[in-house]
C-alpha cells in the first residue's frame, strides 16, 4: 500500500457514520447512541457521602438520563461509576477521596437519591460492586486482610505505650 492510499484510509477511518447517515466527524459525541454518558459532575450538581458503617449514598438534583442497574467502584483508580439499565456507562467524574477507600471497600450498595429543593424526589439502591487490579473484588477476603492489619496496627501501639 503505497502512503497516498494509507493517507486515504485514514481519513475515512476518522469519520464515522451514525445510523442517520450522517457522518461524524473524529471526537464527535455520538449522541443518544454513546456508550458512555456524560458524567454526573458534567451534568448535574452531587454530593456523596460515605459513612463507617458500609453505607454509601449519592444525592443528586437533577433526574439521572436513564435507570441505573448498579454501580462499579475501582479500588485502583478511586472512580465510581454506574452503569445503567440500557448497558451506558455513568461516571461520577471525580475520583473519590482516598480515604474513604476502607469504607466503600466494604459497602454493598449505595443509594442514589434526587433531591427537589429540600425534598425528596426519588430515590434508588443500587447494588456496588468493587474492582481491584480489574477484576471483581473479594469483600471476604480483604476483610480478612484489613481486619489483621488493624490487629497489628493495634499491637504494636499497644507495644509502644
Amino acid at each position: 500500500m503505497n502512503a497516498e492510499a494509507t493517507k486515504d484510509k485514514a481519513k475515512s477511518d476518522a469519520k464515522a457514520v451514525n445510523k442517520d447517515g450522517k457522518k461524524l466527524n473524529l471526537f464527535e459525541h455520538p449522541g443518544e447512541n454513546a456508550p458512555v454518558l456524560p458524567s454526573i459532575n458534567d451534568s448535574m450538581k452531587f454530593d456523596l457521602i460515605i459513612n463507617d458503617k458500609k453505607k454509601s449514598m449519592l444525592i443528586v438534583d437533577t433526574p439521572f438520563p436513564e435507570i441505573l442497574y448498579w454501580a462499579e467502584y475501582d479500588l485502583d483508580m478511586d472512580e465510581l461509576y454506574f452503569v445503567t439499565v440500557r448497558g451506558k456507562i455513568l461516571p461520577l467524574g471525580k475520583k473519590v477521596a482516598t480515604m474513604f477507600r476502607p469504607f466503600m471497600s466494604q459497602a454493598t450498595y449505595i443509594t442514589a437519591v434526587r433531591m427537589q429543593g429540600e425534598k425528596l424526589a426519588d430515590n434508588q439502591r443500587v447494588p456496588l460492586i468493587v474492582r481491584l487490579d480489574g477484576a471483581q473484588f473479594n469483600r471476604v477476603a480483604h476483610a480478612g486482610r484489613v481486619g489483621a492489619a488493624n490487629e497489628t496496627n493495634q499491637t504494636a501501639e499497644q507495644e509502644g505505650a
